[in-house]
Order: structure tokens, then C-alpha cells, then sequence
């Protein structure tokens, strides 16, 4: 079972969330990340911008994995503005 356990460090509206994060599976520690995202009033129908730096611990993880849900997540956002 894979879990979430986020920090989220400073929210500025309208401009970014910087966020930390950790990700395990089945308990064992698998990524340690952190995020800037930030999705502008001004742009909200039209760009998203996430900035990520993530470190994959033991293989459990992958940048590839983590990209793919980035932009699922990304998309799923703008579609709901």
C-alpha cells in the first residue's frame, strides 16, 4: 500500500504552494520530494506551472512514474477551473 504524507511549507494564493513530501510503500520509504507549484489567477484556464526535486530511494520509485501522474493531476486540475 503506497502512502502520502505531505508538509505543505508556505502558500502564497494566487501564485504557489511549496510543498515537501514522502512517499512509502508497504512502510518502506521509497521517495522524498519537494514541490513548487502554482497554478496563476490571472492564467487559470491556461497554465500551471510545478517545479519538482525528488529524491527515489531503493528503485521503488521512478522520475517516469512520477511525471506521468504529475501531469494526470495537472490535467485533472485545469478541467475542474
Amino acid at each position: 500500500m503506497y502512502t502520502y504524507d505531505a508538509r505543505y511549507e508556505e502558500i502564497v494564493p494566487d501564485q504557489s504552494t511549496i510543498y515537501s513530501y514522502i512517499v512509502n510503500l508497504n512502510e518502506r520509504r521509497i521517495s522524498v520530494s519537494g514541490d513548487d507549484s502554482g497554478v496563476h489567477a490571472r492564467w487559470r484556464r491556461h497554465a500551471a506551472d510545478l517545479y519538482q526535486a525528488g529524491v527515489f530511494l531503493d528503485g521503488g520509485d521512478k522520475p517516469e512514474i512520477r511525471e506521468h501522474g504529475a501531469k494526470a493531476l495537472l490535467d485533472k486540475l485545469m478541467r475542474s477551473q
